[in-house]
């Protein structure tokens, strides 16, 4: 049970999501892409990365300016796909 009026860990979550859009949002990306580029990130490991011969920050910026929608659950062969 949450104390302290809290709602559990979700608060902290939004709050963070808040603050992460807040950051890219200066950097003129919508909500929504920093939404996509946060989902991207998860699902980019740097073994993915490593595997098509990049660094992981080289994976997101390619990721990003290529405009590629991450999915939580993304395939290598998709992530791929989307970057070439």
């Amino acid at each position: 049970m949450p104390r302290n009026g809290t709602q559990g860990h979700s608060a902290r979550h939004e709050k963070q999501r808040a603050h992460v859009q807040a950051h890219y949002g200066k950097l003129g990306l919508s909500p929504e892409e920093v939404d996509a580029l946060a989902r991207l990130a998860r699902r980019s490991k740097p073994a993915t990365a490593k595997l098509l011969g990049m660094t992981r920050k080289e994976l997101l910026a390619r990721a990003a300016r290529a405009g590629v929608r991450g999915r939580w659950r993304m395939t290598k062969a998709e992530l791929v796909a989307a970057l070439s």
